[in-house]
């Protein structure tokens, strides 16, 4: 399960007990620099795809940083 929250936040859930892979369209998020409020790990929002990584039986909550 993959969500944005409005144009500054994705969540990723993966209840499964495999590794999940989701191809997210980005259209409404700002470009930029994110950070995984669960792992504390960044990543950089440059395009309109991205291509999330969820080990299993995990979440993710990635939010914009200014």
């Amino acid at each position: 399960l993959v969500f944005s929250r409005g144009e500054r936040g994705i969540v990723a859930i993966n209840k499964t007990s495999d590794w999940a892979t989701p191809d997210v369209a980005t259209f409404d998020l700002r470009q930029g620099r994110y950070r995984c409020q669960l792992h504390q790990y960044d990543l950089f929002l440059r395009s309109d795809r991205l291509r999330l990584a969820i080990p299993p039986h995990q979440a993710q909550m990635w939010l914009w940083e200014e």
